[in-house]
């Protein structure tokens, strides 16, 4: 349970992680538009809402080790996503919408199910580590 009181606070850093939460909190949106780092590795997380445009300011996002099946194609909404890491988690693709992430240096997707990479990933042009 995390409060709806976060909006009051000017957050640049949310860490969650090693915890047993099954969703992401939707108190976090208030978050958006400061938050730049947000860690939500090692939980049970299952899917993303689709209301991930509210975070336009975040740089890195952690999603390690949960249990999402797909990443939204909102996820094109965070431009200045520098690091995306979703490894260890049952990806069985990602959405084309990764290709509008043109600041991301680091895209970790490995330890997944992943069948194929979106044609898009080519548009990457900021991209270091895959």
């Amino acid at each position: 349970y995390i409060t709806d009181n976060l909006k009051d606070c000017p957050l640049h850093s949310f860490d969650i992680s090693n915890n047993k939460m099954k969703e992401m909190p939707e108190a976090l949106e208030a978050l958006g538009r400061t938050l730049r780092d947000m860690k939500l590795h090692e939980n049970r997380i299952a899917f993303l809402p689709w209301e991930l445009k509210s975070f336009q300011y975040t740089k890195t996002f952690t999603l390690r080790k949960n249990q999402l099946m797909f990443l939204p194609e909102d996820i094109g909404f965070l431009t200045p996503l520098e690091i995306l890491d979703a490894t260890f988690n049952n990806l069985k693709r990602l959405p084309a919408s990764l290709g509008k992430l043109l600041n991301l240096t680091e895209l970790q997707v490995n330890n997944n199910g992943l069948e194929k990479l979106p044609e898009s990933v080519v548009k990457l042009i900021s991209l270091q580590k895959l």
